[in-house]
């Protein structure tokens, strides 16, 4: 029997291109990818799935719910989230100022909200032509990427991250040291380069 991921994937993000990139770099494996939203752990653990994961957003959702993951279950990070603003000092580089415009010009041009936030992450694709979830959970993944924050202390040795060396949306060196697991790879924040890497971090 194949061994089932579950993953909550990043902002803007399609769960349909990330589970297509996952399916690729890890072929025999069952993958269930969730958009980021307020339920999106619930979903997650009512999986019961092998291995969990998650990108970007993600990665500051399950961070955030640690308590609530199965102690000795390996947990996936790519491009680990604690603190997306400056502001927060847990390494994010993105002024609060910039997700207040992000917020916005989603409010007023959704798609041109998305392609902004592309360019200011360097991803190595362009966005749909639709909105890649509901415009309710994109509002409420800018605000959660403004105003949260994860804990450092309570990340535990089953947890480990893939973060890309030229990610400009994070202090690199600075993430790294919140893991006893970190991964460092030759990549942007760019969710099809980290998933190439998953079998090698977790060997």
């Amino acid at each position: 029997m194949s061994e089932t991921w579950a993953w909550i994937g990043g902002w803007a993000i399609s769960p349909e291109r990330l589970k297509k990139a996952l399916e690729k770099a890890l072929p025999g494996t069952r993958q269930i990818v969730f958009h980021p939203s307020p339920h999106a752990v619930d979903q997650l653990l009512s999986i019961h799935a092998d291995y969990l994961g998650a990108y970007s957003l993600g990665t500051l959702l399950l961070l955030q719910a640690i308590d609530r993951l199965p102690k000795k279950q390996r947990i996936h990070c790519l491009a680990p989230i604690l603190g997306f603003c400056q502001e927060d000092q847990l390494g994010g580089t993105t002024p609060r100022s910039t997700m207040m415009k992000l917020r916005e010009r989603l409010a007023s041009n959704p798609m041109a909200a998305i392609q902004l936030f592309y360019r200011l992450a360097k991803l190595d694709e362009e966005p749909s032509t639709e909105l890649p979830y509901n415009s309710t959970d994109l509002e409420w993944g800018l605000q959660t990427l403004s105003e949260q924050t994860a804990d450092k202390t309570t990340i535990g040795n089953n947890v480990y991250s893939i973060i890309g060396r030229e990610d400009p949306l994070m202090k690199v060196e600075q993430v790294t040291t919140y893991f006893e697991h970190s991964h460092l790879v030759s990549s942007l924040h760019s969710y099809k380069q980290l998933v190439g890497h998953l079998e090698a971090a977790s060997g």
